[in-house]
This record gives C-alpha cells, sequence and structure tokens, in this order.
C-alpha cells in the first residue's frame, strides 16, 4: 500500500540555527547573558527566580559556582534573541549546588518546556556527543578542528571532513477495529507493566515507510496498510530523528519475538495499561488518539 502523507507543522520553535558557526564555539566570557544548557549523563541543570518558573540559567550566573567550566562552549543558535550555549560536565559537584540551582532528568524538560528551549537542549547534547566521539580523525587518526563555515569537523593532515551524525528512528501507532483498538508492546528494557508503541531504526537502504513495516514484522508478527507520516520529534539519548507514523492492522495477531518484546496485545480506550510520560513522541501519538474518541466542542 503506497504511504499517505500527513505533514503537520507542529510549532515556531523561536530556536534560530546558526548559519555557520565560527569557529564553531565561542568562548565561555563572551556573552555572560546567553542561555546555558549545561548537562551531566541524562541531567540538565535548571534554576528558578523566587515565585517564578523553572528556566535555564544564563553563563554569568553558573560561572561562580562552576568556575572549572571556563572551557569553550559550544554555540547553538539564538532564542528570543538571546545567544545559546551548550556545555558537559562529567559530575555535577559533590557539594550541594547553591540555592535556586537544581538539576533535572533531560526528559522533564522535554515534557514542560516550550519547543524552544527543547529544541536547543536536543541540539546540545547530540552535537556535544558527536564532537566528543569524534576528536581523531578515523582516516589518518591526527586531530580533528572545528570548520570555519558550518558544523563540522576537519582533518588539517588529510582534508577528510565529518559532520554531525543522527540516526533516524520509525514509531507507529497501529489501529484496528475501524480505530477504536491500539496495538502496544512491552519492551524487555521498560519498567514493569509500561506498555509502548513499536518502534526501531532505519536500516542502511531502506526507506522510513519500509522500516517500519519490518519492524512490525520482525517484532510482533503484525501486517499494516494505509501508513501515514505524522510528525516528528529529535531525541537526544544519544542522537535519534523520530519519524512517527499512524497505521491500520492488514493481518496477522501479536507474537512478541521473545528478544526485544516480551509482551504485546490489541488495547482499548478503556483498558490501556501504563503508557509513556509526556514529552515522547509516542506519547503525542497515543494522546491524540486518546482525543479522537471525545465528544466535539462548539
Amino acid at each position: 500500500m503506497p504511504c499517505r502523507l500527513t505533514v503537520q507543522f507542529l510549532f515556531e520553535p523561536l530556536f534560530r540555527m546558526p548559519q555557520f558557526t565560527p569557529p564553531n564555539v565561542i568562548s565561555y566570557l563572551a556573552d555572560p547573558a546567553a542561555l546555558l544548557f549545561l548537562g551531566s549523563g541524562a541531567e540538565v541543570l535548571l534554576t528558578r527566580d523566587p515565585g517564578g518558573p523553572e528556566r535555564f540559567p544564563t553563563v554569568a550566573e553558573v560561572e561562580a559556582f562552576l568556575p572549572e567550566m571556563a572551557g569553550p562552549l559550544l554555540f547553538l543558535g539564538t532564542l528570543g534573541g538571546k545567544n545559546c550555549v551548550g556545555a558537559q560536565v562529567p559530575a555535577w559537584p559533590k557539594e550541594p549546588l547553591p540555592d535556586r540551582f537544581f538539576t533535572v532528568p533531560v526528559r522533564h524538560v522535554l515534557a514542560t518546556f516550550p519547543p524552544g528551549e527543547c529544541a536547543a537542549l536536543c541540539r546540545s547534547r547530540i552535537l556535544i556527543q558527536w564532537k566528543n566521539a569524534h576528536r581523531l580523525c578515523g582516516a589518518c587518526g591526527q586531530p580533528l578542528a572545528g570548520s570555519q563555515t558550518d558544523m563540522g569537523l576537519i582533518c588539517a593532515a588529510c582534508g577528510a571532513r565529518y559532520y554531525p551524525q543522527i540516526a533516524p528512528a520509525v514509531i507507529v501507532l497501529v489501529t484496528r477495529a475501524g480505530g477504536n483498538e491500539i496495538l502496544l508492546a512491552h519492551n524487555r528494557k521498560f519498567a514493569a507493566g509500561l506498555y509502548g508503541l513499536l518502534a526501531g531504526f532505519v536500516e542502511a537502504g531502506e526507506s522510513a515507510e519500509e522500516a517500519v513495516r519490518r519492524e512490525l514484522r520482525e517484532e510482533v508478527g503484525v501486517e499494516v496498510k494505509n501508513l501515514e507520516y505524522q510528525f516528528s520529534q529529535s531525541w537526544p539519548f544519544p542522537n535519534s530523528l523520530m519519524l512517527g507514523y499512524r497505521a491500520e492492522c492488514a493481518g496477522g495477531e501479536p507474537r512478541p519475538d521473545g528478544e526485544e518484546i516480551d509482551s504485546a496485545a490489541w488495547f482499548t480506550r478503556e483498558t490501556l495499561p501504563t503508557i509513556p510520560q509526556p514529552g515522547s513522541i509516542a506519547r503525542r501519538l497515543l494522546d491524540e488518539w486518546l482525543l479522537e474518541d471525545q465528544p466535539a466542542t462548539n
């Protein structure tokens, strides 16, 4: 069956990526008012003014208690006219953070912050992890340096160029019974009782639509039809681009592969198990399906 394209423009993120970033980093003191997207592992640093909401701190606010961060930071772009910079630290300080500063999981930001901040945070994590993993040229082993014209890395010795790596993955909400039932699965890595949508990486040489069909066939033995693209989401764990789809069941009963998936079944809106938390593309696909059952309001 052909794929019917349903493009949805989700938001205007207000986050502006630079056209070029000479020389790919800016100094710590270049703009003390820059918003700082500072992470460690799967956490990120936030602050809160008295009586105000959570927010990302500025470079100047963090400088006082993290002086060891005084190296070059990655320039990410601009948000609301403010420069945005990213950084990673190996670990948070052992001593308590100053008042008003605290760390939260990256997933918390993706679930609660506006799209602009989420875009900047995803960009920071993906680029920093990529740069840290590509310090030397894969062709000749010499050190790499930032390009003067784009986000690439260049080897001065042999001229090889390297660009940020994005791993495309597909995720699909499959329905049957006129859209009243959906297919959910429990991955062995999930918490007990948590069910989600089927997903997987796009393999070399296949299209995203072929990946959807292959993943469903391999993991649960289900065939689909009327495949429709919905929307996408940057997912910085560590560098995925999630492509969301909807499809209708064309045949087959769920048969978990026993390797990645240990349980899969059809659920109605009334029998849903525990599903992913807000902030993920899986939850957005599920929420939109749930809303389809709500009566229209004038």
